[in-house]
């Protein structure tokens, strides 16, 4: 990349890095939002 130009494979091997850390990071918040209790319910006045 030091050159300026960057290939249709560079671009292909970036999107699946950054498509790699995308679901990373989702799994991640899911697993943690599941150990989150949920809230007491609390009656309507």
């Amino acid at each position: 990349m030091s050159r300026g130009v960057v290939s249709a494979a560079e671009y292909r091997w970036l999107a699946c890095r950054l498509t790699e850390a995308l679901t990373d990071a989702l799994r991640v918040a899911e697993s943690r939002g599941d150990r989150i209790p949920d809230p007491p319910e609390t009656p309507d006045s």
